[in-house]
């Protein structure tokens, strides 16, 4: 099974920052949390930290409780995606450093309506919640 973190960082409306992947990536052409795979010996937030570091140019503010936990079969191994609430630095400004073709700030009611990678759309229940929450 493949260690992956994800992370749910969403804004004062609720609202939360999803990544476009690119066409020929795996779950090419869809839109996810991002975050990535756990390298051998890091733990979650480390691996949360260095993903988001690597794909998005900022470092995270904080890394919070776990949101979602879901198993999701692979073309290779199941994956196991951990989704942990986190915050990033006020102002902070993050870019497609990784091939993403967009990052985009999507409305927690609009969430389901995307095309989303199977962890999200495993998980999606459960994120929105945890929007409605957040929303302020």
């Amino acid at each position: 099974m493949i260690e992956v973190v994800s992370a749910v960082i969403a804004n004062d409306a609720g609202d939360v920052l999803v990544a476009l992947r690119s066409a020929g990536a795996s779950a090419g052409s869809c839109w996810e949390t991002p975050g990535g795979k756990v390298d051998p010996g890091e733990s979650h937030e480390q691996a949360l930290r260095r993903e988001i570091r690597e794909e998005l140019g900022v470092e995270l503010a904080s890394v919070g409780k776990i949101v979602a936990d879901v198993v999701v079969p692979g073309r290779r191994a199941a994956l196991h995606v951990v989704f942990y609430a986190c915050t990033m630095p006020a102002g902070a400004k993050p870019r497609r450093l990784a091939g993403q073709e967009r990052l985009c700030w999507a409305h927690r009611d609009k969430l389901a309506d995307r095309r989303m990678t199977p962890g999200n759309m495993a998980a999606m229940g459960k994120i929105i919640n945890y929007l409605r929450k957040v929303a302020k």
